[in-house]
């Protein structure tokens, strides 16, 4: 009888644009800004500058907050757990399971060359091979082990 009440509860109340109705959601929290005061996370659309400005699990692209497949969150959050890949608010990206997260620049430009591509260390798996692609800037770039070390490959 409880979930048929809370199914029709979530059909009067509605979701038709893939987001959870507001009286269905609270406030996450509050992310803290460089200058010590707090700002609310920003979902999928608004304006960033990095994901640190973004709910967790968001990128932050072309300055606005977006859902990618593989979820990014900011590496100076205790949200950033795991193998995931993560950014720093300011904007070099990382892995949130590496001590230092990787601190590594985004190369969008023609991309590292393959030593530095290789000497770029990272945690296998789909974060590893994300944080690959961007510290790369090569779409085929992957984390791979060789030698007992985890490392970018072109």
């Amino acid at each position: 009888m409880m979930r048929v009440a809370v199914a029709l509860l979530l059909l009067m109340v509605g979701c038709t644009d893939g987001d959870a109705p507001p009286q269905l959601v609270q406030d996450i929290g509050l992310a803290s800004l460089g200058d010590g005061g707090p700002a609310d996370l920003r979902g999928v659309g608004s304006a960033c500058t990095t994901a640190c400005d973004c709910t967790p699990g968001l990128a932050c692209e072309q300055m606005m907050c977006v859902s990618r497949s593989e979820p990014v969150f900011c590496c100076e959050s205790p949200t950033c757990t795991g193998d995931s890949l993560c950014q720093f608010s300011d904007g070099q990206v990382g892995q949130c399971s590496r001590a230092d997260a990787g601190g590594t620049p985004v190369d969008v430009d023609a991309g590292a060359t393959p030593n530095a591509c290789t000497n770029t260390l990272c945690v296998r798996g789909l974060g590893g091979n994300a944080f690959c692609k961007l510290t790369c800037g090569a779409s085929s770039a992957t984390c791979v082990k060789t030698g007992g070390i985890e490392h970018c490959m072109p």
